[in-house]
Order: C-alpha cells, then structure tokens, then sequence
C-alpha cells in the first residue's frame, strides 16, 4: 500500500514573448490577472501530481536557511564596512576654531 499523497494544482498557461521576433516561451502562473505586453494568458489548466511517499522537505528547508543565513551574513558585512567607513570620515575631519 502506497502512502503517495496526490495533490491536484490550478493555474494558467501564458505564452511569454520579450521582443518582437522571439520564439515565444510559456510559463504556468497561478493567477489569470499576471497579463501584460509580455505575457499573454491561453488559458486554465489543472493536473495532479503525486507525492512521493518518501519526500522529506527537511533536506531543502535547511539549504534555503542556509542560503538565507549567508545572504543576511553578506548584508551585515557590507552594512558594518559602510558604518566603518562613515566612522573613519568623521574622526579624519579636524576642527580648528578661528583665533579670537
């Protein structure tokens, strides 16, 4: 007996064109208001896609956190170089008040 979990999605196909000229793309949205000059709705669709009993998510959640940490970590980096640098500007300037 299978403990697959069959899950069933809704969307809408978009012919996706850039440029005049293109070969066009298509893309699978999950709204029917994402039209615009590059994206063309065709149309509904629908399908099931079958879980595998197996799947973990675990694996994936802690690559995204992972990858999360590392960006919030570069962020920190450069915003800490930027205070740096506006602190080593302020104690370069020198005040000289005029003779009296």
């Amino acid at each position: 007996m299978s403990n697959a979990r069959t899950v069933k999605l809704e969307g809408f196909i978009y012919e996706v064109k850039f440029h005049e000229g293109d070969e066009p793309s298509y893309s699978l949205l999950f709204s029917d208001d994402a039209g615009d000059k590059y994206y063309t709705l065709i149309g509904p669709v629908s399908f099931e896609y079958e879980i595998p009993p197996d799947w973990n998510p675990t694996a994936a959640k802690v690559a995204a956190l992972e990858k999360e940490r590392e960006e919030v970590k570069a962020e920190f980096a450069r915003r800490v170089a930027d205070l740096n640098e506006r602190i080593s500007k302020l104690q370069a300037i020198t005040y000289e008040p005029e003779a009296a």
